[in-house]
């Protein structure tokens, strides 16, 4: 178990490493620069979180969520496009929980469409009972009739174990709505 533990550090050490090398090699090329700086804040961002047992601030998700759209426009160049609107930021949320979702609706949203290109907004505000982030995408959409007897397989272990995640450590809930060939929304509530 040690044995295990020790190795589990080093194992994001190296990378990291491994990454400023790849950054001092570079050196001369400014947009490599920038995308190694952009995988790296990403990488730390994302490695502080997957052992986090607890729920994180709305602030830190939103960082790892914009790094990773930040990488994932650069993959897509201008096919990909994002809009984060937050009206409230007063609250915590299981890690990786807007993470799966926007990288969800890209994976299985836009990316399927004819052309590859589309766009996801996140919007995170309150009502009068809830703190509610938003995820919408205008992707290929989907029969979310699939989802229904979810039991985690291999197709859907995201969105169950979010669902999981969410009720288990904050009361929390997941809703998908989606429409096929217009896209998706995700709507998390958290009390």
């Amino acid at each position: 178990m040690k044995v295990d533990i020790l190795m589990a550090q080093i194992k994001p050490h190296f990378i990291y490493n491994m990454l400023t090398v790849l950054w001092e090699i570079c050196s001369d090329n400014p947009k490599a620069v920038e995308l190694i700086r952009g995988m790296s804040k990403y990488l730390r961002g994302s490695a502080d979180l997957l052992d986090e047992t607890q729920c994180i601030t709305i602030d830190t998700e939103l960082e790892t969520v914009e790094n990773y759209l930040y990488l994932i426009k650069e993959r897509f160049g201008g096919n990909i496009s994002s809009e984060i609107s937050v009206e409230n930021n007063g609250f915590l949320l299981p890690a990786f929980t807007i993470q799966t979702l926007v990288e969800n609706a890209v994976t299985h949203g836009i990316r399927k469409n004819k052309d590859g290109q589309g766009s996801v907004l996140v919007h995170v505000y309150a009502d009068s009972k809830d703190n509610i982030i938003e995820v919408k995408d205008d992707g290929v959409g989907f029969d979310t009739g699939i989802l229904e007897h979810d039991d985690g397989g291999e197709r859907h272990v995201g969105i169950y174990n979010l669902r999981n995640r969410l009720e288990l450590m904050s009361g929390g809930s997941l809703d998908i709505e989606s429409v096929t060939g217009e896209g998706t929304k995700a709507t998390v509530r958290i009390p």
